[in-house]
């Protein structure tokens, strides 16, 4: 392994690999956990399907899959103040 000589720049104008769209580029953001019999289901908020939130579902018999397929989302304006996107209700 070799010796690298660090590179120095002025206070500010360093310039780095790591970009904002690189931090979110395959983000996920989860949030409003539901929970029916054994299955959970959430909302999973992808950058990557530009913005898309899908309805997740684990089912008991340990299946991963997407309730609601795209091109569909679960976002709306409405709940652009708080509430919940979906209820379950026996699977």
């Amino acid at each position: 392994m070799g010796f690298v000589v660090p590179t120095i720049a002025p206070y500010g104008s360093w310039k780095s690999p790591i970009t904002p769209d690189v931090v979110v580029a395959k983000s996920i953001t989860l949030g409003g956990v539901a929970i029916s019999g054994d299955d959970v289901y959430w909302v999973e908020s992808r950058s990557e399907a530009e913005g898309r939130n899908a309805i997740v579902h684990y089912s008991s018999d340990r299946a991963l899959t997407d309730a609601i397929r795209r091109p569909y989302s679960a976002r709306t304006m409405v709940h652009e103040y708080g509430g919940v996107r979906f209820c379950a209700r026996e699977g």
